[in-house]
């Protein structure tokens, strides 16, 4: 969301006009549920994605069009191969997609973009509301009863209702190069992350751009300079087995959204053990991911990051279902 909509932003400053392409609908398989949005220009795709391949060519070529006449429209783009009449997808199911032209001319796109952004930075929820008529835009701060389904995307009347998501912090503590590598990916699908190391030259806010916060600290007193919480993800990679036990002692006085850590299965239970033996419950050390990230076989730093990446992209997707609750 923050990539589209600092891309709306720059395009509106600039005296452009432009579209945002919405995905409101699925049915079958296809590669992008509601909620998915593009930012496309008339000559093409800014920002986001519907999807990619022929699906989102054909969203292209029909927001090219409305770029130039204004209108707005609802589009249901098929994606059956075997469908003589369809458009070449590879999936088999179909969306339905929101294609609003963004006129610079409007006042309240610029107020509602920029607004949308202060919430994201700040990492508060909001509810932007986009109209089905080709209206002006909405967004109204806090929660809405809707959300707690669990849905991405709600249409409501003439309105679709888009959450404006907080991003949850993942802490990684250990500034190496799985902790350089993973870093960025983890900025890149919806984390805040912050970057903990007792190393001068490793906790250098120059090496972790993505990073929220790089700290310089001691591991064996996490707390006088980070205050971990409740929502956290953490993921100890540091430099040696003492110091990723000493990390663990602390996190694992509470319960964390996330603790997983690197090492290979021989480490990771001789350190379960010592946890064990300090007093840290059962049930507690049973919910630490230990080795650390999907199993994909992974041996390089930007493998070891994508895996842990994946497994904490599982893990948060989880718990939003479990907040939700079971559907009606």
């Amino acid at each position: 969301m923050m990539e589209i909509y600092t891309a709306l932003e720059r395009e509106l400053a600039a005296g452009r006009d432009c579209v945002l392409v919405t995905v409101i609908g699925r049915e079958g398989s296809a590669p992008v549920g509601p909620g998915a949005q593009m930012l496309a220009g008339p000559s093409g795709r800014l920002a986001g994605t519907v999807g990619g391949g022929a699906g989102e060519n054909q969203a292209l070529a029909l927001a090219g069009r409305l770029c130039a006449s204004g209108e707005t429209a609802v589009h249901d783009f098929l994606l059956h191969p075997n469908d003589q009449e369809d458009i070449g997808g590879v999936c088999g199911g179909s969306i339905r997609v929101l294609l609003q032209p963004v006129s610079h001319r409007d006042p309240a796109w610029a107020r509602t973009t920029g607004q949308l952004l202060d919430l994201l930075r700040d990492d508060r929820p909001g509810v932007l509301r986009l109209s089905l008529t080709g209206g002006s835009p909405a967004l109204t701060p806090g929660t809405d009863s809707w959300e707690s389904t669990g849905a991405a995307c709600a249409v409501e009347g003439d309105w679709v209702l888009l959450p404006v998501r907080s991003r949850p912090r993942a802490v990684i503590f250990g500034a190496g190069h799985c902790g350089m590598a993973l870093a960025p990916i983890l900025d890149s699908v919806g984390f805040r992350v912050t970057v903990f190391d007792d190393r001068p030259e490793y906790a250098d806010p120059a090496l972790f751009p993505a990073a929220e916060q790089v700290i310089c600290g001691d591991y064996e007193d996490i707390a006088a300079r980070l205050t971990v919480m409740e929502e956290d993800y953490a993921v100890v990679l540091t430099s040696g087995h003492a110091f990723d036990l000493a990390v663990q002692k602390q996190l694992l006085q509470r319960e964390l959204a996330y603790v997983g850590v690197i090492g290979s299965r021989k480490k990771t239970a001789l350190l379960r053990q010592k946890l064990a033996d300090f007093g840290i419950p059962l049930e507690r050390l049973d919910r630490v991911h230990a080795p650390i990230g999907t199993p994909i076989m992974a041996s390089t730093p930007a493998e070891i990051a994508v895996s842990i990446a994946g497994e904490m992209t599982l893990t948060r997707a989880q718990r939003r279902a479990q907040r939700s609750g079971p559907k009606a």
